[in-house]
């Protein structure tokens, strides 16, 4: 029984000592070693010589063996801090190596983003601000993939996704970048040929609008309520077709801000009813698969590309 308590009493403290050392101190063996001397070693650590012999000390204490047979005038790596040097040289070097290459890269924004965005928000906004981006960090690799489908991140290899909400239950991640509204419009030919004086009889006017079925509401605070679009003259299932055919006149548009607010601005067209709200208002996500493996790069861009939506407000 006493021998079995001893034989416990020595695996705890040989645990306790192990945990003394660290990892700064195996370095600091192998800058001894390499160097022939305490002192060449503290030079090369910029750290004094008594410092370099004391830690060496805790380093043997905490191990219980000797690695270095030292006297006045020379040094010897002793059988077991020849061990150590030969099993732990190479993997310190690696360490050093993965660690000052995550610190450059820290420093500098290295990397590579593939990012996937629905192609029409793509082209109207996404190309101009991710040309933006990418003067401003120039060792940074990007792909931009345009696609109106969902695609499959991980399988695909996408970093950073685009998407337009309501979001699909998954198990990527999502971070709110931004609202996107509609808007109505028309040309200013369109409405000189118009004797409408209501709101009833503009919304009766010939519309174009999306070929799949999109219903839009209009709404006030007083309980006004209708639905936009059931007067559809003309159809497609792309925004740059229908806001083509509403600044050559064919009739009213209802389209997502950033789709019309240029031409509204340029005069090509003119919103309507603007007191109004239109519903649903689109959230728009960053999506990505995972945190925890997240690069700094794409993390850089979702904060570049929250601040761009925030900076364009209300207007996208």
């Amino acid at each position: 029984m006493e021998k079995q308590e001893e034989a416990s009493h020595k695996r705890d403290n040989l645990g306790a000592n192990y945990m003394k050392w660290n990892y700064d101190d195996i370095a600091l063996f192998i800058s001894i070693a390499n160097n022939g001397s305490f002192s060449a070693a503290a030079r090369q650590l910029n750290i004094p010589s008594s410092t370099v012999s004391r830690r060496l000390a805790q380093l043997e204490e905490a191990l219980n063996v000797r690695l270095l047979e030292r006297s006045s005038r020379k040094m010897k790596l002793t059988s077991a801090g020849q061990q150590l040097l030969d099993g732990a040289e190479q993997s310190v070097l690696t360490i050093r190596e993965q660690t000052e290459a995550l610190v450059r890269s820290q420093q500098n924004i290295e990397g590579h983003i593939h990012l996937s965005a629905p192609v029409f928000m793509a082209q109207e906004v996404l190309s101009e601000w991710l040309s933006d981006f990418a003067l401003k960090h120039p060792s940074i690799r990007i792909q931009f993939s345009l696609d109106n489908e969902l695609q499959d991140l991980i399988e695909e290899g996408i970093d950073l996704a685009v998407r337009i909400g309501p979001l699909r239950d998954s198990n990527y991640i999502a971070q709110f970048l931004g609202s996107s509204s509609y808007w109505l419009c028309a040309s200013p030919k369109f409405l000189a040929k118009q004797e409408q004086t209501t709101t009833e009889q503009l919304l009766a006017l010939p519309f174009v609008n999306f070929k799949r079925k999109h219903e839009l509401h209009i709404k006030n605070n007083t309980g006004f309520s209708e639905r936009l679009g059931t007067h559809t003259l003309y159809s497609s299932n792309d925004i740059t077709v229908l806001r083509q055919a509403a600044i050559k006149g064919l009739g009213l548009c209802c389209l997502p801000d950033f789709a019309v607010n240029k031409y509204v601005a340029k005069g090509e067209l003119v919103r309507l009813l603007s007191e109004y709200s239109i519903e649903p208002i689109r959230d728009i996500y960053a999506v990505y698969p995972s945190r925890k493996q997240q690069s700094l790069s794409t993390r850089l861009l979702i904060d570049y590309l929250k601040e761009r939506y925030r900076s364009c407000q209300p207007i996208l």
